[in-house]
């Protein structure tokens, strides 16, 4: 049977969702809103998110302090900021893909 200090003690505890005041009244972890098992670690970040490929004729490289810059030797251009596919590029890009993939697994068969 639980004693009148410990109901009130509870139901304070409740009442103000005071997870503090819950341990102060020797309440158990569960009452305190406390897991008795610890969360599952979060998965590690990427080193880096993938990116797009660079479009056709542009190469990245480092300047010496190490920041990347990308030339087009082509078009005589250097940039600091990655060029980006244009979309017919992207849709070339998945066309080639797919149809690599299909010979990948038509030579396996």
């Amino acid at each position: 049977m639980l004693s009148v200090s410990r109901v009130s003690c509870l139901v304070f505890q409740t009442v103000t969702a005071d997870a503090a005041s819950a341990a102060d009244c020797g309440a158990s972890k569960e009452v305190r809103g406390e897991s008795q098992t610890p969360a599952p670690a979060p998965a590690p970040a990427p080193d880096k998110p993938e990116e797009d490929p660079l479009p056709t004729g542009w190469k990245e490289y480092k300047n010496p302090e190490g920041r990347p810059y990308f030339h087009n030797k082509d078009l005589g251009s250097t940039v600091w900021s990655r060029p980006r596919l244009s979309k017919a590029e992207k849709e070339r890009l998945k066309l080639q893909t797919k149809d690599s993939a299909l010979a990948a697994f038509l030579d396996s068969v």
